[in-house]
């Protein structure tokens, strides 16, 4: 069918979901989004209470994000997975690891990063109830820098400097806990307000009509019921395989939204390429029904209001 042909039935589509949703005033839809997404985004995320935030260590940890000393070869940086320009992942079904190895998993991305209540893609152990694992700082395992790579970063005498104003309690300065440090206070300030924020603080305009009707389909169809929060997601482990085939049981990272319109390809395989697509599959697990055209599109529609731009770029 020819796109021009398509529209009209997607327009009608759209027609028959407005009059199966529940009839609300804006003000009404927006109260139920604070209820489950909370206020807009801040112009940053929390660090921890051990850890805090100060200007110096987030433009340290943006110096090493494009470090490829923190590589074991000493070849690749964060960005090359992580890229700034790529809506903060990869436009491949999966990341690159040591020497140039496909890792098992599709990038994530670090925008909102901070936002994320579980940090691992994978459930550690296989427990759905698995807290944030705090040894994990910024989205880097510290814990597993190998020494070599500690020795190579005090080499350099400006980079220790750094470290020792960033750090002054701290001894020695270049460490696996203040390389963590650094990274989290960046990774703090990658926020990504967006339209949907300005319609959180009130600004109704802020979504079209389709939009707005995605928003609603998205609280109606219990999407809510894993996509919620300010990260709409980021929170729980549940069992899905759509990106490691069907037969996969393990438990994964319910993965955030926000940005999810600059992040193709979807799942944590990479496998889907368009958003509309990855929007129907899950419509159709949720319900256990073939998704209404008029649901997909709104709901698609919804999700790109969800990306925004840095507020420190």
């Amino acid at each position: 069918m020819s796109p021009i042909r398509y529209l009209p039935l997607v327009g009608l589509a759209l027609v028959v979901l407005a009059s199966a949703l529940p009839a609300q005033t804006n003000e009404e839809l927006r109260k139920d989004a604070l209820e489950f997404f909370g206020p807009p985004l801040p112009a940053r995320t929390a660090t921890p209470d051990d850890n805090p935030f100060t200007d110096a260590k987030a433009a340290l940890g943006r110096q090493l994000f494009a470090d490829p000393r923190l590589d074991v070869d000493g070849r690749k940086a964060c960005v090359l997975c992580h890229d700034r320009a790529s809506g903060g992942a990869s436009r491949t079904p999966a990341a690159v690891g040591h020497s140039w190895q496909k890792a098992p998993r599709n990038a994530p991305t670090v925008w909102n990063a901070g936002l994320n209540a579980v940090v691992p893609i994978d459930a550690p152990a296989g427990d759905r109830t698995a807290p944030k694992i705090l040894r994990i700082r910024g989205g880097i395992d510290v814990d597993g820098l190998p020494e070599p790579i500690i020795e190579r970063l005090r080499k350099d005498e400006a980079l220790s400097g750094q470290f020792e104003k960033a750090f002054p309690s701290s001894s020695p300065a270049i460490s696996r806990r203040t390389i963590g440090w650094a990274f989290e206070a960046y990774i703090a300030t990658l926020v990504t307000p967006s339209p949907f924020d300005r319609f959180l603080a009130g600004d109704i305009e802020a979504l079209g009509q389709i939009e707005k009707l995605g928003l609603a389909s998205f609280i109606d169809k219990g999407c809510v019921s894993c996509h919620a929060g300010s990260a709409l997601g980021g929170a729980a482990y549940e069992a899905y395989g759509a990106g490691a085939g069907a037969q996969d049981k393990a438990l994964y990272r319910v993965t955030p939204l926000r940005n999810v319109g600059q992040t193709a390809p979807y799942f944590h395989g990479g496998t889907v390429e368009r958003l509309e697509q990855a929007v129907a599959i899950m419509l159709e697990k949720q319900t256990a029904e073939k998704p209404l055209d008029g649901d997909v599109a709104a709901i698609t529609a919804f999700l790109r209001t969800l990306s925004g731009t840095l507020v420190r770029p």
